[in-house]
């Protein structure tokens, strides 16, 4: 058994069979980790009292502490805690104040509790409940007499993240992991640096030794949406001030065509980085306000810039011309580059950014619209899974990025073909085209000219 080792356990046929994804192992493992403790081990395992014994028989030679999720529930496939208590040999004793709880909730939302509720409250012998605001089953800490812990938390996330905070006051005081003045224990310090626009094999080539490091330890992940993470990891004991140091001697050791391709840092893996959020900052700070006309994308970049709230501050307005018609009437994009260059073009998409940044100029005249420098960002292509041809095969998009003038230089367009992999699918492939067209935005709002240069874009 690893000293204050951990290992997570899910119980569920919906998540052993993939219909469920075990979102709460990631959340958990992450809480874990930030507590200081190694993980050692992640199980899941059907509803079945024989599978669970097993389970549990191994992760109990493997692990000082058990978090199992899933099967608190009422029903007669919930059979975590009557497993448990059957594999370690003792019987189930009822809850009272658990049932009270239950019941009290229940009160709440002005209904009565059924009966088949009581059956939550059915504890191993000498299991202690953790009471759950949220929900009906209460979470189980049970002290083990080989010296285990086990602790069983439901399977529904928003009630075993609210349960949690009990577990993790209870781990620290109970595995001594309260910070003393002699030997301070210290949660794992972890880095994440999101990409965008390099693979990880050419991140891999371009980074060569460096992605070697153990000081920081760097691993590269892929993720969906075209990004690539590399988390920056240092040993449990490594104060955030040493960690931070380390990072910053690895990051002046990296060549100036990496940086382009680093859009945001952050301490915890998830979520994803929110589009709508990184560019908004940077608008509200450089006093910018964004107009996107989509054509393939289909609002898809304005859906992602208006779910941060307050986006109105920086979001002037969006349009989506998916005809061709409508990029004339609309956005006066002539029918002469139709015609000469089609829809997805470099001549197009630009014609379409000028036409954004027009429509908002003659908004400007109404003395209530707040004026303010616009970024017009247009985009145009093919995503599948028919209409593409030999020149402009599936996967084919064009961006263009009108750039507002500023103390530092005049008004200029950029446009970027993307070239895409078309086997993605149609629903991939509109949020590869979107977040590099955003990428862009950020690449030249932060970076400058150069930073659109290395990234593939050009000056018209």
């Amino acid at each position: 058994m690893q000293q204050n080792g951990v290992a997570l356990m899910a119980i569920g046929e919906e998540v052993l069979r993939g219909e469920v994804v075990n979102t709460n192992a990631s959340w958990l493992a992450q809480q874990v980790q930030a507590l200081g403790l190694p993980l050692v081990a992640h199980a899941v395992v059907a509803d079945e009292a024989e599978a669970i014994a097993a389970s549990l028989a191994y992760l109990t030679q493997q692990a000082k502490v058990i978090v199992v999720t899933g099967g608190l529930g009422p029903t007669h496939d919930d059979i975590t805690l009557e497993a448990l208590a059957q594999a370690l040999g003792v019987a189930q004793v009822l809850h009272e104040p658990s049932v009270v709880a239950m019941a009290a909730y229940f009160e709440r939302l002005n209904l009565t509790m059924p009966a088949v509720n009581r059956k939550q409250a059915l504890l191993p012998q000498g299991a202690e409940a953790l009471p759950n605001a949220l929900g009906t089953a209460p979470g189980v800490w049970w002290a083990l007499p080989t010296g285990c812990i086990l602790v069983a938390l439901p399977g529904v996330p928003s009630e075993m993240k609210g349960l949690w905070p009990q577990v993790a006051q209870r781990l620290t005081t109970t595995l001594g992991l309260l910070p003393t003045a002699t030997q301070p224990t210290l949660p794992i310090q972890q880095e994440h640096w999101w990409l965008m626009g390099l693979g990880e094999s050419h991140m891999a080539e371009l980074l060569g030794p460096l992605l070697h490091s153990q000081a920081p330890v760097v691993a590269p992940y892929v993720h969906q949406g075209g990004w690539v993470r590399l988390r920056l990891s240092h040993p449990a004991g490594t104060t955030a001030a040493a960690a931070q140091q380390a990072n910053e001697a690895w990051a002046a050791q990296l060549p100036p065509a990496f940086w382009p391709h680093v859009v945001a840092k952050t301490e915890a893996v998830a979520p994803l980085p929110c589009w709508g959020t990184l560019v908004g900052e940077v608008l509200q700070a450089k006093g910018f306000r964004i107009g996107v006309a989509e054509s393939c994308t289909g609002g898809l970049v304005s859906h992602w810039l208006t779910n941060v709230a307050g986006s109105s501050a920086w979001v002037a307005l969006n349009l989506c011309t998916y005809a061709n018609e409508a990029k004339t009437e609309a956005l006066g994009v002539p029918l002469a580059l139709l015609v000469a260059h089609g829809a997805v073009s470099a001549p197009v998409v630009q014609a379409m950014a000028l036409g954004m940044v027009a429509h908002h100029n003659g908004l400007a005249c109404n003395p209530t619209f707040e004026a303010k420098p616009l970024v017009g960002l247009a985009i145009s292509g093919v995503a599948g899974p028919g209409g593409g041809s030999d020149d402009k095969p599936v996967g084919t998009a064009y961006v263009a990025l009108q750039l507002p003038a500023t103390a530092q230089g005049p008004a200029a367009c950029w446009v970027r073909r993307l070239q895409v992999n078309p086997t993605l699918g149609r629903v991939a492939l509109k949020e590869r085209f979107a977040g590099h067209a955003l990428h862009g935005v950020l690449a030249a709002l932060t970076q400058g000219p150069s930073a659109l240069s290395a990234l593939g874009w050009q000056q018209v």
